[in-house]
């Protein structure tokens, strides 16, 4: 989990030589104009200008929270709002668990690196290392990310089992894999139990969930 190294996005921001500043203003303006804010927006625009900061604002401004034109943590996540609510739709998810855990995982950072692990690239935080056939360029465009977060899931889903409970196990996998979270799910969900190299991976998995349902949808 990481997010926000640049700070908040903002007017005067120049992209200029910076491929990864690049990538998150124009995610940035993709989602703009999928909320239907791109009034006289560049997509591929190097800068962070006068025109995204405009629709910024308005945007804002439909939403009902703090207009100042720049693009922090509360901005990004209603921004990511709709095509996050779509996607849960699309693949069948509870409503707002996938926007949860993309909020706990970056914060809705379109580029965020991992801190823990600097593997874990953009706005779902996918491990460039286990999954080797995702590129960075996927890994921070949100389209991709969003879609392959909530085809994660629900592929553990379907791998897991269906049964009452095997959402909370899909979700889990996410963090742990889909065998600790089987073996998790298959023990009752016990807060803690299952230790191989150093991680206890049922307690891990129990964090995990808690820290998820903690984040405001």
């Amino acid at each position: 989990m990481g997010a926000f190294e640049y700070g908040v996005y903002k007017r005067g921001m120049n992209a200029t030589g910076d491929a990864r500043l690049q990538a998150a203003l124009t995610g940035l303006r993709v989602e703009l104009v999928y909320n239907g804010f791109g009034k006289n927006l560049v997509l591929d625009s190097v800068g962070f200008g006068e025109a995204m900061e405009n629709r910024v604002k308005e945007f804002q401004a439909s939403r009902n929270i703090k207009v100042d034109g720049q693009i922090g943590g509360g901005t990004a996540k209603e921004l990511f709002r709709k095509r996050v609510n779509i996607t849960e739709g699309i693949y069948d998810l509870p409503a707002g668990s996938l926007g949860k855990q993309l909020l706990l995982e970056s914060g809705y950072d379109p580029v965020a690196i991992g801190y823990a692990d600097p593997s874990d690239h953009g706005l779902a935080q996918i491990n460039l290392r286990i999954h080797t056939d995702v590129s960075v360029d996927e890994a921070f465009d949100p389209i991709f990310a969003v879609d392959w977060a909530a085809r994660y899931i629900r592929d553990g889903y379907d791998q897991v089992a269906k049964a009452a409970d095997v959402m909370k196990a899909a979700r889990a996998a996410y963090n742990v894999g889909n065998f600790y979270a089987t073996e998790w799910m298959k023990a009752g969900f016990p807060a803690s139990g299952k230790v191989a190299d150093g991680i206890d991976w049922f307690e891990r998995a129990t964090n995990y969930i808690a820290l998820v349902d903690k984040q405001v949808w």
